[in-house]
């Protein structure tokens, strides 16, 4: 990153980060640092707090960054450091589907996709490997997908991408609660990619009916969805509950081109609706 231009850093410096991670660091664990040009996160964080406007520093000093260290795979990790790239369509309808039919542990990203009809699995297939090389293309992570039943598995290990999804969007799906991220709140183009991401994962199509089904156990997110929904110029019926006590939301026949029009589908099977 050249913060230091190749020089040792002066010892107030490290005593300073010494104090800060709670542990000694002699010059040999320096001068290694400025050889690879991988430098622990926490200098960054020292840095800035002896600026006058540290989060400004420590922005500055971030968005310089060509990559990360995830230690617990020992690869080099690509991840977004801008508000553009954050806000990427790729990156939120990713973000949306994960939500949807996938879920982040303390190092492990997992997505999943299925069909009960063994003849359109291979649309699931598709799917998992669509994203497979989004994930390998944008953060430089590789991915293996394995094949469970009528179901395709995605799985990666890196515990610095969960920490940075939970952490960027607000990831809080292991307390059963789903929200649009506040970072896309107001933006309806963004809005609209985040659902299409969650719609793929979670929705249901009726095969009679040809409506749209969206379960969830959080009737919260549900009345956020027919909010915008309706903002856009649909009309969907209240949120209901099935014979088990879910709560969901129906777009019905007479309202798909609308759905079309406003969020639509990327998933193979389910663009052919």
């Amino acid at each position: 990153w050249g913060v230091y231009q190749n020089e040792l850093p002066d010892e107030q410096l490290i005593h300073n980060l010494e104090n800060y991670i709670g542990q000694s660091i002699n010059n040999k664990t320096i001068n290694k640092w400025l050889k690879e040009g991988i430098f622990p996160m926490p200098l960054l964080r020292v840095i800035s707090l002896s600026s006058k406007n540290p989060d400004i520093t420590l922005s500055n000093l971030i968005v310089n960054i060509n990559w990360f260290k995830d230690n617990g795979i020992g690869v080099k990790v690509k991840l977004p450091v801008t508000r553009d790239e954050l806000l990427s369509s790729k990156n939120i309808y990713f973000y949306g589907y994960l939500l949807g039919d996938g879920c982040i542990s303390k190092n492990i990203i997992k997505l999943a996709d299925g069909h009960k009809d063994k003849t359109k699995v291979y649309y699931s297939k598709e799917l998992m490997e669509t994203f497979q090389k989004y994930l390998h293309s944008y953060f430089h992570v590789n991915s293996t997908i394995t094949k469970v039943g009528n179901c395709f598995h995605l799985v990666l290990c890196s515990k610095l991408l969960t920490r940075y999804l939970k952490f960027f969007y607000g990831y809080d799906k292991d307390k059963e609660i789903i929200k649009i991220p506040l970072l896309i709140n107001n933006d309806p183009k963004n809005i609209a990619t985040f659902l299409r991401g969650y719609f793929d994962a979670d929705a249901g199509i009726h095969d009679f009916s040809n409506s749209i089904i969206l379960k969830s156990k959080d009737s919260n997110f549900l009345n956020s969805c027919k909010d915008f929904l309706e903002n856009q110029g649909l009309s969907l019926e209240k949120v209901r509950l099935d014979s088990k006590r879910v709560s969901y939301i129906t777009i019905s026949s007479t309202e798909l081109m609308g759905y079309a029009n406003v969020i639509g589908f990327n998933h193979p099977r389910k663009r052919l609706v």
